[in-house]
């Protein structure tokens, strides 16, 4: 066996691959069906039309001579590449023990010990976790983009999981022996596979462009997550800890589309497909993917720069003017809102702790400290008020009815959206909800909505790129939560209901929710608002249904 070797050029990295051509041909026209794989002793023939070109993405499948997508790993594929001297995997799936990558092999007729690359396309756990294995079983060399390789050896969970389910890992730092660079080669038996950098679902992102028997092929991790979805933007909408770029992206997509398609296209996520698709691309469909994931992409990077990037992070920032998010205080979000120097504090959590946390906060905003005018309470929840024990009980508190007259009998000067002779004007319409209260004004022309813990951000919207349709992907625990919430208490789910109807009368710009889930950003655009309310009506139906 010849051994792999490194060459280092300017900007440009060489390590050893099989290689082939390029020449891009039409899908299949629709309703064709699916091709058989071709037999064992087949596998090396060079017809193009013995392998499958529509295919569901749950499956493993061998897609060219030598080059198999190992799609049964869930829920991102693993990809792998025969050479004359050993395998090249593209990823290495989610499972720490890799027991899927394993047995997939074994399913085309690899064998993991014979693994000499693992080249990594993003630092994401579904695409990582079972890196350290391969490695370790293999003694194969792993390799990722350069910008995602720090994520990568720190094993920055936060980074790696991004906003999605915390599977089981160790925690231990991923291996990597190489950075890889745009340009660089990887070359192993005959193969040569270019790194081509595609940053913005992660610093780092990577597809790899192999030449082999004829055919260009090109591996692109989330940059493409699946046909069906195309780019995986959502990234470029998350808070800048999760590590997505809206500009970098729209640069990425912009030199995808300068190319002509691959004849082979394999991405990230097959499983995400529904129906048979083709990963023969013609330029029409290229462009079908491509652009609209560029407008979005344009989209996102210009409102950040409009109206700020004011993702509910934890980091105090001015969301609008006189309008300040403070931070998190005990696992509920407080608000300030400045009007002629009375300060209007929203949500009261933290005990004894409140008015230093409100203190420290603002002069870190640069706004001077003044003593809270009014507490403007959005839940009755003890934790949610706690922090009430810290001011003065003349300060006005802004109250459910269903614990204005415990708080009254505590001392306190208590105010109920019932109240019409109120002592004080507020600079908000109050509403009573079925949980809590929501608060409401309009600036510049924008609506503002500070809310309870409902409705909240627990969902995901993917829009199939081809037909235009949107899927709702759940984030976890997040959905698990609220279900669990509300199968507590036998009224719980009316009361969600009536809240997200009462909610559904707004038409907020501005969503301020005192359970900011994600670090969502505080600024609604098109239809963020309606899907957040219809992603949480669903499990209300579901456990309306069961009841």
């Amino acid at each position: 066996m010849t051994v792999a070797k490194l060459v280092f050029a300017p900007a440009v990295l060489a390590i050893t691959i099989a290689s082939t051509g390029c020449s891009p041909s039409s899908p299949p026209p629709p309703g064709k069906p699916m091709e058989t794989l071709v037999p064992a002793v087949e596998k090396n023939s060079d017809s193009k039309t013995q392998y499958p070109t529509q295919w569901l993405g749950g499956q493993t499948l061998t897609v060219a001579p030598g080059v198999h997508v190992l799609g049964e790993i869930s829920p991102s594929a693993v990809h792998a590449i025969e050479t004359d001297d050993g395998i090249i995997l593209i990823d290495s799936g989610g499972d720490e023990q890799a027991r899927g990558v394993r047995e997939s092999l074994l399913s085309v007729g690899l064998r993991l010990d014979d693994v000499r690359y693992v080249l990594i396309t993003h630092a994401h756990y579904d695409h990582v976790f079972g890196v350290n294995k391969i490695r370790e079983m293999s003694g194969a060399t792993v390799a990722a983009g350069k910008d995602d390789c720090d994520v990568l050896r720190s094993a920055d969970l936060p980074a790696l999981y991004s906003v999605f389910p915390k599977i089981s890992y160790s925690g231990d730092p991923i291996a990597v022996d190489v950075e890889l660079q745009d340009g660089d080669t990887i070359e192993l038996g005959g193969v040569t596979i270019e790194a081509i950098a595609t940053p913005g679902h992660t610093p780092g992102s990577t597809c790899y462009l192999l030449n082999k028997d004829g055919q260009e092929i090109l591996f692109c991790g989330d940059v493409i997550s699946s046909i069906d979805f195309g780019p995986a933007t959502y990234a470029a909408k998350l808070s800048p800890k999760y590590r997505g770029d809206a500009d970098a992206f729209v640069a990425t997509v912009d030199r995808l589309l300068q190319r002509q398609p691959p004849d082979l296209l394999l991405t990230g996520h097959p499983r995400q497909q529904k129906r048979l698709q083709s990963i023969r691309l013609d330029p029409a469909t290229w462009k079908g993917l491509l652009e609209p994931a560029r407008a979005e992409l344009q989209a996102i990077a210009d409102r950040h720069r409009r109206d700020g990037a004011d993702f509910l992070d934890g980091s105090p920032k001015q969301i609008e003017p006189g309008l300040y998010y403070l931070g998190d205080l005990d696992g509920t979000a407080v608000y300030g809102l400045l009007r002629e120097e009375q300060l209007f504090v929203v949500n009261a959590p933290g005990g004894e702790g409140l008015v230093e946390f409100l203190r420290t906060q603002l002069e870190s905003l640069g706004v001077t400290h003044t003593a809270p005018a009014a507490i403007l309470l959005t839940s009755d929840s003890p934790e949610a008020r706690s922090g009430l024990a810290s001011v003065a009980k003349s300060t006005v508190v802004v109250a459910p009815r269903s614990v204005a007259d415990s708080l009254r009998a505590e001392g306190y000067v208590v105010k109920t959206p019932a109240d019409a002779d109120a002592a004080m004007p507020l600079p908000v319409e109050v509403t009573e909800l079925p949980i809590g209260l929501c608060y409401s004004y309009s600036t510049d022309g924008k609506t503002v909505l500070l809310t309870p813990a409902a409705p909240r951000n627990l969902s995901l919207v993917w829009k199939n790129r081809l037909n235009g349709r949107k899927t709702m992907g759940d984030l976890q625990p997040q959905m698990s939560d609220l279900i669990t919430e509300l199968n507590a208490a036998a009224n719980r789910v009316v009361d969600y209901r009536k809240t997200l109807e009462t909610l559904s009368r707004f038409e907020p710009d501005v969503w301020l929710p005192s359970l900011p889930l994600t670090d969502q950003n505080a600024n609604l655009y098109d239809d963020d608002w309606h899907d957040t309310l219809e992603n949480n009506l669903r499990p209300v139906e579901t456990l309306e249904r069961r009841f």
